[in-house]
C-alpha cells in the first residue's frame, strides 16, 4: 500500500510536534494547512487539521512573552 501525500504531511507534522519549538511549530502549522486543502480527506477531516493549526498559533501567541525595551536615554554631548 502506498502511502497518500496528506498522510506525509500528517505524519511530518506529528514528528516535527515531537519537539515543539517554535520553528517546528510553524512548520507543522504549515504542513496540516497544507493537508487541509487535500480532497482526499472529508470535510470534517479538513476542518481539524485547520483548527489544530489555529491552535499552535494561540499557543506560540500565549507562551512567547512580549519584549519590551526601556526608552532609550539621549543625552546632548
Amino acid at each position: 500500500m502506498r502511502p497518500s501525500p496528506v498522510s506525509s504531511l500528517l505524519v511530518a507534522a506529528l514528528v516535527l510536534l515531537r519537539q515543539p519549538c517554535t520553528r517546528n511549530k510553524a512548520s507543522a502549522r504549515l504542513l496540516l494547512d497544507r493537508a487541509a486543502e487535500y480532497d482526499s480527506l472529508s470535510l470534517v477531516e479538513r476542518e481539524a487539521c485547520r483548527n489544530l493549526a489555529d491552535d499552535l498559533d494561540i499557543d506560540d501567541a500565549q507562551l512567547s512573552p512580549v519584549r519590551t525595551h526601556p526608552p532609550a536615554t539621549l543625552t546632548d554631548w
